[in-house]
């Protein structure tokens, strides 16, 4: 179960035929995870060469340590299993961590002088908020790059230059100063305006409180319905 919570439930378990592994137990586990059952033809170590080939290496390396106390050949196998997977392997030049963990294709954030970068916000003030606060703060202007880490930004207004860490900033991306965005929108602010006059020529229904029935709220109608709705019962 530890490979399994570590790793994912796999979609097939491949074993030989030892009994070990025909025990009830296991298919009680295979059918439980839903775990498609495999097994090698018999006498042919062939169909799980990897496994075979990966038990060599296992005793190879347990010799080293038990090769006089072997009844505690178990307890190294963590120990065991720690150094072959930091160990550079020569088919891919990389150590099994690596190809197993490793994301190779995350980049790093890196500024240069003169970029523009927000800041977050971890300022705390007494009476305010965190939460209703605003995240980032800014713009500054990159003015130093100590390393990739490190980095001396200043603000726009006025303030003290400070050097904070790359994790803190992120870039500031602000539109370009000889772009009119107002040009853009296509109705002018006096078309949105609603001329006073205009209103007073809508004619309004005239609307009262009526009670239907003893004991009904009183709801707000316009006449013509209730002249339709009395017209309606007459007939």
């Amino acid at each position: 179960m530890s490979v399994v919570c570590r790793h994912g439930v796999p979609e097939a378990a491949l074993s030989d035929r030892g009994t070990n592994f025909q025990c009830e137990v296991i298919d009680q586990l295979l059918e439980m995870l839903d775990i498609h059952r495999l097994r090698t033809s018999a006498y042919h170590p062939q169909c799980d060469g990897e496994t075979e080939r990966f038990n060599q290496t296992i005793e190879q390396i347990l010799t080293c340590y038990v090769a006089e106390e072997q009844a505690e050949w178990n307890l190294f196998l963590e120990k065991m299993a720690f150094a072959y997977n930091t160990s550079i392997h020569a088919t891919t030049g990389l150590t099994p961590f690596d190809v197993f963990y490793a994301d190779r294709n995350v980049r790093r954030t890196s500024y240069i002088l003169g970029d523009r970068v927000w800041l977050l916000n971890s300022a705390k003030k007494k009476g305010v908020s965190k939460k209703l606060s605003r995240k980032w703060t800014g713009p500054f202007t990159v003015v130093e790059v100590r390393n990739e880490n490190n980095y001396i930004i200043k603000p726009d207004k006025k303030g003290k230059r400070q050097l904070v860490r790359a994790i803190r900033l992120k870039k500031c991306f602000i539109p370009p100063s000889n772009v009119r965005y107002d040009s853009v929108i296509e109705y002018s602010q006096s078309q949105t305006k609603l001329d006073l006059n205009q209103t007073k020529n809508i004619e309004k229904p005239e609307t009262d409180f009526v009670c239907l029935e003893p004991g009904q709220d009183k709801t707000m109608e316009s006449n013509e319905l209730i002249y339709a709705n009395i017209e309606n019962q007459n007939e």
